[in-house]
């Protein structure tokens, strides 16, 4: 009877002594993680990760399983950069794991360490693994969300292009064909058959047609019957300009009306992944190279545009080019419909090469035309 009395006294002391404890553990973890998400905001990343490791050790306490090892591993992973995905795959993965052990495997509550994960395989081009996670999140907020609802018709889009990505990776055929091309040509056109599809059936019926017409054109505009005959030669040019000004036209009404809307569409703050550089070179103009990440309500995307149609500017302004090196902060315009569609200059991009080759078929033709009449006003003088 004493032992079982003392026991009970032994327990209860300990309860009293273990709810401080557990009490002054949670404010001194609570305190870690909000000093690292204060220097989060003011950039210094440096004492950032050192408030979120020791608010790291401070969760442990509380057991391997705890959700509070989950959020802390979860902004470990947010601070790591460029060259360590792999880190942070493994923080993702680790609180991914715990969390679905609390909440099971299908709960809302995993939405963002499922994002986190999925967007780190992704920057690491393993799409085969992005594809599954993606699907869950779909199902999770086809739970949530309305038909209608933008987010949920952008969680699909990106589904698709993730199903798209992963059926070319699983297949080696198709994976070594793509490997041919820069990754960044491969992603772009991923990113518009999946987000406008119209347009890809547009550029695609252009360059079915280019490839046809353009050829034969030429071989005939230079063949033997027009060298001998000025008439047939300039008449065979008109036709060449009427074909381009004909292929250029839709497209660069596209790009225009395209350019207008992003004029409207909202910003966000931005960051420099990958700083400019001169990707190509021409005569009175060139193409920058860059890549930017942003957020559309909690969810990171990875933008490389520059403008509407093209990232091309004119050589006059050189300086573009060191206005964006890697880290810097930068305003970001997405589409609301699309978030993953993003600009870094909005407006209408007369440098991009429908237009180009819109507005130059036009003089073509019409000095092609004068071409035309004059060399058939010497034929009837010659006459």
């Amino acid at each position: 009877m004493i032992r079982s009395r003392v026991l009970a006294a032994l327990l209860f002391l300990g309860f009293t002594l273990a709810v401080p404890s557990s009490r002054a553990a949670e404010a001194t973890w609570q305190s870690y993680n909000n000093e690292g998400m204060e220097a989060v905001q003011q950039r210094d990343y440096v004492t950032a990760e050192l408030d979120f490791k020791n608010a790291l050790k401070e969760a442990e306490s509380f057991g391997p399983q705890d959700l509070r090892v989950a959020k802390t591993l979860i902004n470990l992973g947010d601070l790591c950069g460029v060259n360590q995905y792999v880190q942070a795959e493994n923080l993702y993965k680790r609180a991914l794991a715990i969390e679905e052990k609390n909440f099971g495997t299908e709960s809302p509550q995993l939405q963002v360490a499922l994002e986190d994960l999925e967007s780190t395989y992704y920057l690491e081009h393993k799409y085969v693994e992005a594809e599954p996670l993606l699907k869950r999140l779909l199902a999770i907020k086809e739970k949530s969300l309305s038909p209608s609802d933008a987010e949920l018709i952008e969680a699909r889009k990106e589904y698709e292009y993730a199903l798209f990505r992963a059926q070319i990776a699983s297949n080696p055929i198709m994976n070594s064909f793509v490997s041919m091309f820069p990754e960044d040509a491969v992603d772009g056109t991923a990113n518009m058959v999946i987000y406008h599809p119209d347009l890809s059936m547009l550029l695609a019926l252009c360059a079915i047609m280019s490839f046809l017409v353009f050829p034969g054109t030429i071989v005939w505009i230079v063949s033997r019957d027009a060298k001998r005959d000025r008439v047939v030669f300039y008449k065979r040019q008109v036709l060449l300009g009427i074909v381009a000004f004909v292929l250029a036209l839709p497209v660069s009404i596209y790009f225009y009306q395209e350019g207008v809307k992003s004029e409207h569409w909202p910003t966000v703050e931005g960051t420099v992944t990958r700083g400019a550089t001169v990707q190509h070179t021409f005569r009175h103009s060139q193409s920058i190279n860059l890549q930017y990440e942003y957020a559309v309500n909690g969810r990171m995307y990875n933008g490389d545009q520059y403008k509407i149609g093209g990232n091309n500017i004119p050589k006059s302004d050189a300086d573009v080019v060191a206005e964006y090196p890697e880290g810097k902060t930068v305003t970001v315009s997405y589409d609301p419909a699309s978030p993953g569609t993003a600009v870094l200059i909005p407006g209408t991009n007369v440098q991009s090469w429908p237009i180009i080759i819109f507005f130059f078929s036009i003089p073509y033709t019409l000095l092609s035309l004068f071409g035309f009449s004059l060399a058939k006003r010497r034929r009837a003088m010659a006459v």
